[in-house]
């Protein structure tokens, strides 16, 4: 993959079920600033450095009501760019299980890439690899090999902290 100039930043879990798990929206309270530029274009995922015991369990619950397999904690790239995608546009409605809005960029063609090792930050912004990737914490090390799940309602409802 030839590595766009342009990123975003999006906590995992979410930020693998993009470029791996058929996630075709990353929801947004609003489009970023200078959106309408990328529409068409790719764009890296960086994945952030955090992600919290619940927004892990939360999404890794979300996703086994569709049948994807989250990967265990301990196995999710932080802090680095792992892939792009093609944004294709942005909607306040899309007929999609992983649309939760209020706005959503639409996103077709992931492509995968060894990780590189970045500094996010929030909205679009031209990314340039540095530093190290995150180790992965105590608690992701030790998580069950089975994730517990929470009833089917629970899991539906999003978790702003994603974005």
């Amino acid at each position: 993959m030839s590595n766009p100039i342009f990123a975003i930043s999006v906590r995992q879990p979410w930020a693998w079920a993009l470029i791996h798990g058929g996630k075709d929206v990353e929801n947004r309270r609003k489009a970023p600033q200078g959106t309408g530029n990328l529409i068409g274009r790719r764009f890296c995922i960086h994945a952030s450095k955090g992600m919290t015991q619940d927004e892990y369990r939360h999404a890794a619950d979300f996703m086994a009501t569709m049948g994807v397999e989250c990967p265990r904690p301990d196995r999710l790239i932080r802090g680095g760019v792992i892939g792009s995608v093609r944004l294709d546009h942005v909607t306040s409605e899309y007929p999609s299980r992983w649309f939760f809005g209020p706005r959503g960029l639409i996103v077709r063609e992931p492509q995968s890439c060894d990780p590189v090792a970045a500094s996010g930050q929030l909205g679009w912004f031209k990314w340039k690899p540095s530093g190290d990737l995150e180790d992965p914490k105590p608690w992701m090390v030790k998580w069950p090999n089975q994730t517990i799940k929470r009833p089917v309602e629970t899991a539906l409802l999003p978790l702003w902290s994603h974005s």
